[in-house]
């Protein structure tokens, strides 16, 4: 009977292990087939942002329940980093979004931020760096960053831009004891525009580039800050047709010209021309010198000596208008294909599979590290796996608890059975020794 007990509790323990060990994990290496959205939300944890927990709270919950208003598609993966003077990564797991899950998600990042210790002082060149890395091995990613805005921004081609928002907006957000938000937006490797805006306002996420039919070369470098109204529904941006670029003359300006559209640009020096009434969006233009194109078509330009300025004409449909339009910042870089930038429905628009491999979790898998740039190296993903977060269904938790459980009292029960059974054949192996 002895040997019959200890089979059963070799079965137990098997039965056991093979029930708990495949369903607890969530995360699987597979080979993505259809391409999806990631995003990466950052939160500054120093001390100044302390005050500042329930309005960021309140911001990033809407921002995750509705979707990064309505951008989000089932598939898509969120990842959680907080940072001060040090960056923490992998103290909240990946998640997968979805219309089921997006109010599970905003529920538990929010409960994730009010467990954390404000200290410190914030310094972006630890968080950039990680940014960095995970930007080059990804192929489309939006990163959302929360701070104070009382810090200098640095590590990105929008620093100057950044820094001048921060300084209209960060008095303000201080009083209303509300977040900064920086949105940056990266398509193969390179960051291609962003936005800055408190956290009362509605943030414009940039569009990522879209090919058109035509196969021309066209060589420019464009620094485009635009201040635009956005809606505020989840489906807020309606395909329309892309409007043409509308080139800008000045004639020897003496620097950076800023120009509102609705006003006439005279040449001189640098000038901030006001509206002339127009209702809509407003853009504000920031660039270097440029030339007239002739032709209605994007010009053919070779190696230009100067930066070439192209102005477009943002159109969306207007559900209502917030409080304060958010500052825009895009960025075109060379390219080899005639790449335009267009506001309509993302689901026109390539998504990309960008979760990070898994040399980037092991490299991330300390709680508190801090980047250097000799670990920011180059590496091909395309003929890898990649690691995505594979949703768990509600029901699977609750069967793994209740076998668990079962099994747990099945082997007790057996243990207590066993135990009654040695000491009945004891009691008699000695009642009849005392006979």
């Amino acid at each position: 009977m002895s040997r019959r007990f200890q089979l059963y509790v070799i079965l137990l323990l098997w039965v056991t292990k093979a029930f708990a060990e495949p369903v607890s994990t969530a995360t699987h290496a597979v080979t993505l087939e259809q391409e999806s959205e990631r995003f990466l939300i950052a939160f500054d944890i120093s001390s100044k942002m302390r005050s500042r927990l329930k309005a960021t709270t309140n911001f990033v919950h809407d921002l995750i329940e509705s979707g990064f208003y309505g951008r989000a598609q089932a598939g898509d993966t969120i990842g959680v980093w907080t940072f001060n003077d040090l960056l923490y990564t992998g103290e909240f797991p990946l998640r997968v979004w979805s219309t089921n899950t997006a109010a599970f998600i905003a529920r538990d990042v929010c409960e994730f931020l009010r467990k954390r210790r404000f200290v410190g002082v914030t310094r972006f060149n630890v968080l950039i760096e990680g940014i960095n890395l995970v930007v080059k091995r990804s192929k489309s990613i939006t990163i959302i960053i929360l701070t104070d805005g009382k810090t200098k921004f640095l590590g990105t081609p929008f620093d100057e831009e950044i820094n001048g928002a921060f300084t209209n907006l960060a008095s303000v957000a201080e009083k209303a004891k509300e977040p900064i938000v920086i949105v940056l937006r990266a398509y193969h490797g390179q960051l291609i525009g962003g936005s800055v805006a408190r956290a009362s306002q509605r943030i414009v996420f940039p569009a990522y580039p879209v090919r058109p039919e035509a196969k021309q070369t066209i060589t420019s470098q464009t620094n485009i800050v635009q201040a635009r109204t956005v809606p505020t529904c989840k489906n807020d941006l309606i395909p329309l047709p892309t409007p043409k670029a509308e080139p800008i003359q000045a004639e020897s300006p003496a620097g950076n010209v800023v120009v509102y559209p609705g006003a006439s640009l005279t040449a001189g020096a640098p000038q901030i021309l006001s509206n002339t009434g127009q209702t809509g969006e407003k853009a504000l233009i920031i660039a270097s010198p440029t030339t007239r194109s002739s032709a209605p078509a994007p010009p053919m330009l070779e190696k230009p000596e100067v930066h070439a300025l192209s102005v477009q004409t943002v159109m969306t449909t207007q559900v209502f208008t917030p409080e304060t339009a958010a500052t825009k910042i895009s960025l075109t870089n060379e390219v080899k294909q005639p790449w335009s930038e267009v506001s309509g429905s993302e689901s026109d628009v390539n998504k990309f599979a960008n979760e990070l491999h898994a040399s980037d979790r092991e490299r991330f898998s300390t709680k508190r590290i801090i980047l250097s740039s000799s670990t920011l190296g180059e590496s091909n993903l395309t003929s890898q796996p990649l690691l995505v977060a594979v949703p768990e269904p509600p029901w699977m938790s609750l069967t793994r608890t209740l076998i668990i459980i079962g099994l747990v009292l099945s082997g007790v029960g057996l243990v207590l059975v066993g135990t009654a059974f040695w000491y009945m054949r004891f009691a008699r192996r000695r009642e009849s020794i005392i006979t």
